[in-house]
Parts: structure tokens; sequence; C-alpha cells
């Protein structure tokens, strides 16, 4: 009777998807998406009306993954909720303003990225083995391109004399070029490198071999070597933080994790705010909290999607050009309302969550995009890199791993057994002598 139990259980199908051709579209569609973010890889202009390549290629991957069988049960998450609370506000702000539409199709887009990414995890076993390999191709990608930069002393407009920001002009002949990489400024490709850092890290940790362990780890330090190289005096501590959630993340109890990141956060984005509204002096940032708080304050349902910037622009009336509020809540207070704040602070509460609920299970995985979480939304305070469209992308891709990240030992196969590192390796010795041909 056993046995006939174990066998009828061996029979059962797996919760994954069967690879095949529709799933590799899948794949290939994130890769593409991923691809877009680091080297901006899709022509930008649309293909008809506003329908680009990038979301022709998303909405392949969705297709393919509900063709090759992915269950409706398989794409939900912890974060449904709140996303739906973000798109709402997001409609009801561009529906009263009238303008944001652009913006909102963004919004969309990367939302569909985000459900693309779950989709996969959930539907192929072994995909971390790929995006982990994918993300060790990406910090390679930005973090070379940024060395050569710096290497041959190419202007990128940026340019650095001390980190206290004195004299940063280009203009003075001992001020240092801040490395862009494949972004259009400095503190994009630092977020980038803070997001995806950890993940090539991790790539590098669970190599076997010793000489793929080598080249993993080297492409880390140049990763790491091009972030000091952006001279962003923030992402310099968001490193620093990142990397201590990793190992905070390992170690702790993820209730107590959980409530010293959010806390944290909470606290800082009280203090910047606070600072700002009693005309505590925070240079150019802190006219701009003011502002946005005073915008903000008069226009409940937010300005429009992507017209944050430009309301800055109309009440500060400063030769400098403002982007967003430089701070990922306050820009979406700003823009779309406390519903949309409210939005993005469940977002950034749940996913923390559920990786730090995973990464208790000692799960490699899980504390890598922990600590890429962590380092992207410190920097976050400062700064709103994800209102740039490839941030975006690469910001809810990220997300979309949060949600998904398992518990337990990470594993080079999805077939292998949780054995220590010293173990695996003899396996795989082991299977390379039965394998090796006897002349």
């Amino acid at each position: 009777m056993a046995t006939s139990v174990e066998t009828r259980r061996s029979n059962l199908p797996d919760p994954g998807l069967v690879p095949g051709a529709a799933t590799a579209v899948a794949l290939l569609a994130l890769v593409a998406a991923l691809l877009e973010a680091t080297v901006d890889v899709l022509p930008d202009d649309p293909i008809f009306l506003f329908i680009t390549p990038i979301r022709v290629i998303t909405a392949l991957g969705l297709i393919a993954l509900i063709v090759a069988g992915l269950r409706p049960s398989r794409w939900r998450t912890p974060l449904d909720i709140p996303v739906l609370l973000l798109v709402v506000a997001a409609t009801i702000t561009c529906a009263w303003t009238g303008v944001g539409w652009s913006s909102w199709r963004g919004l969309i887009t990367v939302v569909a990225i985000f459900y693309l990414t779950v989709g996969i995890r959930r539907g192929l076993p072994d995909s971390w083995n790929a995006l982990r390999i994918l993300a060790l191709v990406v910090v390679s990608a930005a973090a070379l391109t940024a060395l050569s930069q710096f290497a041959n002393d190419k202007p990128t407009g940026f340019c650095r004399a001390s980190l206290d920001g004195r004299s940063d002009a280009c203009t003075n002949p001992d001020a240092m070029i801040r490395v862009i990489g494949t972004m259009t400024n400095p503190n994009l490709l630092a977020a980038f490198l803070l997001l995806f850092l950890p993940l090539a890290a991790a790539a590098a940790l669970s190599q076997v071999d010793h000489a793929p362990k080598v080249v993993s780890l080297a492409i880390v330090a140049a990763g790491y070597i091009a972030l000091l190289l952006t001279f962003s005096r923030a992402a310099y501590v968001a490193a620093v933080l990142g990397l201590l959630a990793w190992f905070a993340l390992r170690r702790a109890n993820w209730r107590a994790i959980v409530t010293v990141l959010v806390g944290t956060f909470a606290l800082g984005f009280v203090a910047l705010v606070g600072l700002a509204v009693s005309g505590a002096s925070l240079g150019v940032r802190g006219r701009v909290y003011r502002a946005a708080v005073d915008i903000a304050l008069g226009h409940p349902l937010g300005v429009g999607m992507g017209h944050g910037g430009a309301a800055l622009q109309a009440r500060l009336d400063d030769s400098l050009k403002f982007q967003h509020a430089h701070n990922l809540w306050l820009n979406w207070l700003l823009e779309t309302g406390p519903l949309g704040f409210l939005a993005m602070g469940l977002i950034t509460f749940v996913a923390l969550l559920t990786v730090a609920r995973a990464a208790q299970r000692r799960s490699l995985e899980a504390g890598a995009i922990g600590a890429g979480l962590v380092g992207f939304l410190t920097v976050s305070l400062l700064d709103d890199p994800a209102n740039a469209v490839r941030i975006a992308i690469a910001f809810w891709i990220m997300l979309g791993l949060a949600v998904t990240a398992r518990g337990g030992r990470s594993r080079m196969r999805p077939d292998e057994p949780p054995t220590t590192r010293a173990a695996r390796r003899a396996l795989l010795d082991e299977e390379r002598r039965r394998n090796t041909p006897v002349i």
C-alpha cells in the first residue's frame, strides 16, 4: 500500500510548467525587458500609436505563459491589492487632471512586467538559476561600461570635486568624472547597481567550481568599483545598509528585521518632510520637499502622472530643471495624491515583509533580493530613480522576485538534494568521472 501511494505521488504533475517553446518565449521576454532596463536595447518609438516594442514583448511573454498552462492561482501575490490601489490612484488623477496618460501607460507596462516575472518564477522551477546568470550579465554590462568611461577619462557631463559637493562643475580642472555606465546620469547607474549587485553576488557565491566562482566574483567586484565611481554619497550609505540587511536577514527574526527596516524608512521620510516644512536647510532638496508638500496639500487628487516636475518648476521658478520630488513616496503623493502614496507605502512594506520571511528560511535568493531592495529604497529617500522608465522596469522586476522568493537553501539545480557545499562538489566530481569516456 505504501509503495502504491508513493508511486501515485511521484506521478503527480509538477507545480511548475514543462519547459517548451511557450515558456522559452516568456523567459526571453523577461530577458529582453531586463536588457532594455540595462542597455536600452529596444527602440523607444512606438510601432503604432502607443504600442512600443517593450509592450509587445511583455504581452507576448504573458500570453506565452497562459498558453503554457499557468494556472490563475499561480499569478496571485501579496502585492495584488496595493498594486491595484496604485493603478486606481493613477487612473483617478489622470482622469481628474486630464494629463499624464503617457505615464499611466508606463505604469501599466511595468506592472505587466511585474506579473511576467511572477509567472516565470512560479511556472519555471529552474528560472532562478537563469536569473542569477542574467544578474551577472547586466551588472557586467553596466559596470564595465562605467569602468571604461573612467579609465579613458571620457566626459559624461557629470563631475565631482569632493564628496561634500563643492565645485562639482566639470569646468573645474580638478573635478573627477562621475561615471554613468549605460544610464543617463550617475545616480541612475548607482540605483541600478544597488538593485542587482546582491543578486550577482548570490550568483557568484552559488558557483560550485572554482573557475566560474573567480570570474563571477570579479564581475561583482567591478560592479562595486563602478558604484564607487558614481561618487553618489547616498549610494555609498545605501550599499552598506543593503549588505548589513543581507547579513541581518540571515541571522535575526524576520519580524524584528521588518520592524526596523520599515520604521527606519518611515522615520527617514517623516524627518525629511519635517525638516523641509520647518525651514531647515537641506539645499535644493529642502526647497523641493517644501514645495512638494505645499502642492500636495492643495491637490488631494495629485497634479497628474509625470507632472510633478512641472508643478515644482512652476512653484519654485528656479533655473534648475526638476523631474520629480527627489523622494519616491513623496513623488507619488505629489502626482497621485494620498491614495497613490498609501499604495506605494504598502508595496514597500509588503515586499520587505515577504522577502524577510523567505530569508529566515535560509534562502540565499531572498537575502540577496532583500539586500537589493533595501539599498534601492534607501537611496530613494533622497531621490526617485524609479521615475526613469528603465529603472522602473528594473525595480518592478525586483518586486516580482521579492514576492516569489522561496525559502530553503538555493540550489544549482532544482532536483539537487539539500546537501552541504562540499557534498554538492563531491556529487559533481563523481558525475564527471562517470561521464568521462575511457580511452
